[in-house]
């Protein structure tokens, strides 16, 4: 998932949500692939509880 997706998910800006992930505090998984930031979904999930997220073993 892209970033700008996720960080609609998370009620949060672009500029903090790269900020976040640039510096490795950014609450899910990031994948960085080349100047982009990409999120592992099911880890969005679990951080959102979506009810039937794999949970965090």
């Amino acid at each position: 998932m892209d970033i700008e997706t996720a960080t609609r998910a998370l009620g949060t800006g672009r500029t903090l949500a790269s900020q976040l992930a640039r510096t490795g505090e950014f609450p899910c998984t990031v994948i960085r692939t080349g100047r982009a930031f990409r999120l592992v979904t099911a880890d969005l999930h679990r951080v959102l509880q979506v009810p039937g997220a794999p949970s965090a073993a």
